[in-house]
């Protein structure tokens, strides 16, 4: 992995457990702006926690005429 897209997702991560609704509310301004036909989490990882989860279930309601993927090991959820 190149330094410089690990420093940018250990970035993102923290900054989703330092504020996890303005986190949300920035990928919602960006779904918002670009409305792209696709979208995937968690390219790299999985969901830090259940509240993740539920913000990405948010948004796909949010933003019915873009098609969500994420990839998860908690089969739990």
């Amino acid at each position: 992995m190149h330094p410089s897209v690990r420093a940018a997702w250990a970035r993102n991560l923290e900054e989703y457990r330092e504020n996890p609704a303005y986190f949300f509310h920035n990928v919602a301004e960006w779904i918002d702006k670009r409305r792209p036909k696709y979208f995937r989490y968690c390219v790299a990882g999985d969901a830090p926690d259940l509240t993740f989860f539920a913000y990405v279930v948010e948004l796909a309601i949010r933003f019915p005429k873009t098609r969500f993927l994420m990839f998860t090991k908690r089969h739990a959820w």
